[in-house]
């Protein structure tokens, strides 16, 4: 019964005679990593967290995004509506087509020079929590609203890199460019949307929104965005990969720990003494076991109360399906795990 040092103690295994203590994790971390599923990870999507331009040649802050090319950046937010100094519409109104439930501001490229043709912004999103999650199989949809002016070609591109832990670029998709041909020539912001699967080792994803100007004699990067969104899925039921005592082990030490390991992260709450079973095949009996993973409850240790019975086997059963264990993002496993050891003599 090695005792060694476990960050969650999520239960105990009562024996029908023995009274146990039973600790309730407070899984911080894992409800910190939930978070990043099924909820829009994009900072300031909408464009409403800074005030917005009122003109088209205002250039303003954009709060949660890194305007690329620093001040020299035309990059801005601007509100619907903007007329210029005759009172005529500079940029798309609240009644052009767009998002149903905009707010007051748009993503806008800005006033440009006659050397300038694009204008961007930037934003890095940390998934390394998730990471086994992620290696496991999990899905994205990135969306938002993209369009232009009239019948310019002037666009906006919503690009998602995907990327490792040390900024290695291992995928990409986007959504955009929405041309004129496909808004009919008429100004506005027309949704579009694309999913896929993260790829494996994924753990940042950088997006990058670029407005880009087509008509040289124009003095505006006319590409528009607003609600922008990406999210996660964990679409990967977790699974068992490795046991110890491997199966069908013999001669196993009476004092040894049985462990599995996930394939992804789990939520600690969910590894309960009515999931999560050690038998003795000889007597029939449950044996009683302390139950506890380690910082990222990937491994899940059994404790036998007493020392194991000699030349015995023993039988762990972890269950799947809803009333089994489950990861982070609430998915069970896919079937029960079930695996017997024998010990030896001593």
């Amino acid at each position: 019964m090695r005792r060694a040092g476990k960050t969650y103690v999520l239960a105990a295994l009562i024996a029908a005679t023995v009274l146990a203590t039973m600790m309730v994790p407070t899984a911080s971390r894992s409800a910190q990593a939930a978070t990043l599923f099924g909820q829009n990870l994009i900072v300031n999507g909408n464009a409403e967290a800074g005030q917005g331009g009122s003109t088209a040649s205002d250039v303003v802050p954009v709060p949660g995004w890194t305007k690329i090319g620093g001040t020299a950046s035309t990059f801005t937010a601007a509100k619907y509506g903007t007329v210029d100094q005759n009172g005529q519409p500079d940029l798309p109104s609240a009644t052009d087509p767009g998002p149903a439930d905009r707010g007051q501001n748009f993503f806008f490229g800005g006033v440009s020079s006659s050397s300038t043709t694009t204008s961007s912004a930037s934003q890095v999103i940390d998934i390394s929590q998730i990471g086994s999650a992620v290696d496991n199989g999990v899905s994205y949809d990135l969306s938002g609203y993209l369009g232009g002016w009239q019948t310019q070609n002037d666009s906006a591109v919503l690009k998602a890199n995907f990327e490792t832990a040390t900024g290695e670029v291992i995928g990409t998709n986007q959504i955009g460019p929405v041309s004129a041909a496909d808004r009919s020539n008429q100004t506005g912001l027309f949704f579009r949307s694309t999913q896929g699967t993260l790829p494996k080792e994924t753990r940042q994803i950088e997006l990058v929104l670029q407005m880009t100007r087509t008509d040289p004699s124009d003095s505006y990067i006319d590409g528009y965005a607003d609600n922008l969104s990406l999210v996660l899925a964990d679409v990967g039921a977790p699974s068992v990969v490795s046991e110890s005592p491997v199966r069908a082990a013999t001669r196993v030490d009476r004092d040894t720990n049985v462990e599995a390991n996930f394939s992804e992260e789990m939520d600690p709450t969910t590894l309960t003494p009515k999931n999560v079973k050690l038998f003795n095949t000889a007597t029939k009996k449950r044996v009683g076991a302390a139950l506890s993973c380690d910082d990222t409850c990937k491994t899940l240790t059994l404790d036998p109360s007493k020392r194991l019975a000699k030349r015995t086997r023993y039988r762990v059963t972890i269950l799947g399906g809803d009333s089994g264990p489950k990861d982070l993002a609430g998915n069970p496993m896919a079937k029960s795990e079930v695996w017997s050891f024998t010990t030896g003599r001593r």
